[in-house]
């Protein structure tokens, strides 16, 4: 195991051990994120938790990052996850310019995740799906649909996000508003 996942390890899963120095070692040098996905399928639960929450905080600051394992990410997005390991990718997701088709499959996950049992998990579903609208304004309506399907029956918790995503959804649709007249008037 790499130096770099072997921080990663020890502990529970209600705790994020090193991961914050890790996150230091791979923004010095992002060559090092190809350590955080191969720990994305390590056999240690708590190995691969660290490496998504320490890959999205890493995104956070270099989005570009996670670019080069656009299909890994992706393959990973099709599997059923644990919720610990889903929540990162899907904060992830919409830092990754998707290939057009690759995108129904990006939105397929993100729609799946909002059926998990857990909270958080449908929350950055939720986010991410409005995020991602820039890189396919076709789903824009389904997305409405979902954002208000979490305003009116949706759990404290997403409801309260969704009310954030609201002037997300007005300012992208204003945002394609105007890029449709330019268009027109070119």
């Amino acid at each position: 195991m790499h130096i770099l996942l072997r921080k990663l390890d020890g502990g529970d899963l209600r705790s994020v051990g090193r991961s914050g120095e890790v996150v230091i070692e791979v923004l010095a040098d992002p060559s090092l994120a190809v350590e955080l996905v191969a720990g994305l399928t390590h056999p240690n639960a708590v190995v691969r938790m660290r490496s998504a929450d320490a890959l999205e905080k890493v995104t956070r600051c270099l989005p570009g990052v996670a670019q080069p394992y656009r299909k890994t990410l992706l393959e990973l997005l099709g599997r059923p996850l644990p919720k610990e390991l889903l929540w990162h990718l899907l904060q992830i997701a919409p830092r990754i310019q998707w290939r057009p088709m690759e995108l129904p499959l990006v939105h397929a996950a993100t729609v799946r995740a909002l059926s998990n049992s857990s909270s958080i998990v449908k929350a950055c579903a939720l986010q991410a799906m409005v995020e991602l609208l820039p890189q396919d304004r076709k789903l824009e309506q389904a997305v409405q649909r979902q954002v208000e399907l979490a305003l009116a029956s949706g759990t404290p918790a997403l409801r309260a996000r969704a009310r954030k995503l609201v002037p997300l959804l007005a300012r992208a649709d204003q945002s394609l508003k105007r890029t449709s007249r330019k268009r027109a008037t070119a």
